[in-house]
Parts: structure tokens; C-alpha cells; sequence
């Protein structure tokens, strides 16, 4: 299992889900800004996308998570292929399966409600 951090811009709001017991699944993608150099020798910004989820006990943090807010993720990388049935085209995805994600700038007036949501033993799978 391949371990991830990244500073990364949300690229929507978080997309919460209730899975019982008081736990809560926490979505939402996340986008990093590469800069490359091309052909011409300029820099341009390549952009990789990672889709996150995070389960927690509280769905607090899904309102920090909002588009083109600046997010920090610590957690495990999965690359999944699977086949469409109906295509048969190969679909490529990958994931982060978070241990910590924190809000990299805060607002104005705004404090920390509680610490970071992390995650541990008690992962739905």
C-alpha cells in the first residue's frame, strides 16, 4: 500500500454520505498543479486529478472542503482498472483513502472547531 500527501485545490464541495452508526463518508476531488517545462522550453502547469475519501465520525470537515479551497491529505494511494460492462472500454481510476485532511488556509475569523478528522481501525472494509 503506496502512502500520499498532497496540497492540492478541491475541485467541488465535498459530497457527504451517512453509512451508519454515526460514521460518515466524506468525498470529493482534489486537484495538484505541476509545473513543466515543454517543447519550447516554457513553463506550463500540468494538472492531476485524485479523488478522496474520508470516513469520520463527524461530517464537520466536509464544510471546510469547498471548490477552489486549498486542501492538505495525508493517506493511502489505490489505482483501480476495471472494464465498463456496457462499453467494454478499460476505466483507470485512482483514490485516496485519507488518514488526515485539513483545510491549508482558513478563513478570516474562522478557528478550528476540533482536530483534524483522522482515521484508524475502525474503516468500514
Amino acid at each position: 500500500m503506496a502512502k500520499i500527501a498532497l496540497l492540492g485545490t478541491a475541485g467541488a464541495d465535498a459530497k457527504v454520505k451517512a453509512i451508519g452508526n454515526d460514521r460518515f463518508a466524506i468525498n470529493f476531488s482534489i486537484a495538484e498543479n505541476i509545473p513543466m517545462k515543454n517543447k519550447k522550453d516554457e513553463i506550463i502547469q500540468h494538472t492531476q486529478w485524485f479523488n478522496v475519501s474520508l470516513f469520520a465520525k463527524s461530517d464537520k470537515m466536509a464544510k471546510h472542503i469547498l471548490k477552489g479551497k486549498k486542501v492538505f491529505v495525508t493517506g493511502s494511494f489505490r489505482f483501480s482498472e476495471f472494464v465498463n460492462q456496457t462499453t467494454g472500454e478499460a476505466i483507470k481510476t485512482n483514490e485516496i483513502i485519507a488518514d488526515v485532511v485539513e483545510p491549508a488556509t482558513w478563513e478570516k475569523n474562522e478557528v478550528s472547531e476540533t482536530e483534524p478528522e483522522k482515521i484508524g481501525d475502525d474503516m468500514p472494509f
